[in-house]
């Protein structure tokens, strides 16, 4: 499971791809969030993505590893494993950062792309988001209103 793998992958379902830190809220660490990648806002402290996802997945796991809904799941890290080596984990050796180069039939981490009209800005959460609607417009994605 490589980069390219799971890039392809949710380009191909019309989504984006989370990186290694989820971005946003002071999380745009530049080794581990890449331009391209889609932010998330939440009300956790954690930047990163699969411990984020775990907490709301899999309440009560220690570990994001230990979420079984996580289990061979790969995400983008533009800097991992030389550049092209999707950043996994493994549930059944505990481990997080399992390189995913040479590993096929696994799961790409995907992320809906959500868009406002008239301006609007998406406020991402996970499973939802909400617009941060103009001046002028309204409804869940600024859809009504002047323009």
């Amino acid at each position: 499971m490589t980069n390219s793998n799971v890039r392809a992958t949710c380009e191909k379902l019309g989504m984006g791809y989370p990186c290694l830190h989820r971005g946003g809220d002071g999380c745009s660490n530049s080794y581990f969030h890449t331009p391209g990648c889609v932010e998330f806002n939440t009300t956790s402290a954690d930047c990163y993505t699969f411990s984020v996802i775990a907490n709301e997945v899999c309440p009560g796991v220690d570990k994001a590893y230990d979420c079984p809904a996580l289990d061979d799941v790969f995400l983008y890290h533009q800097s991992w494993r030389s550049g092209d080596g999707a950043y996994g984990l493994d549930l059944q050796t505990t481990s997080y950062a399992v390189p995913g180069a040479g590993k096929y039939n696994l799961w790409a981490l995907c992320a809906g792309v959500f868009q406002c009209m008239g301006g609007g800005t998406p406020v991402d959460q996970i499973g939802n988001y909400t617009c941060d609607c103009p001046k002028g417009t309204t409804g869940d994605r600024c859809e009504t209103g002047e323009r």
